[in-house]
């Protein structure tokens, strides 16, 4: 990844700030979970060359497929308008 990239553990910060109070986040090799525990709430989030996030996952049966700039904006306003 380019350094002008988000980190995976940068995006888990800022997903900790925003939603730490009822919300965990899950660092992996390539991808981010924001999860409540439950198998059928949650969201991974990549980081991609082209300097976006995609957001793929599963909200109570809804299918969870958005994608966003590579912001700490763009992702807390993709994520409100999706979870």
């Amino acid at each position: 990844m380019p350094e002008s990239l988000p980190t995976l553990d940068t995006i888990a910060e800022w997903l900790n700030e925003e939603y730490n109070a009822y919300l965990s986040t899950y660092v992996y090799d390539d991808h981010v979970r924001l999860t409540n525990g439950s198998a059928a709430y949650y969201v991974n989030i990549s980081v991609n060359d082209d300097n976006s996030f995609t957001l793929n996952g599963e909200r109570y049966g809804d299918e969870i497929t958005k994608s966003c700039d590579a912001t700490r904006e763009a992702l807390i306003t993709t994520l409100a308008q999706t979870i």
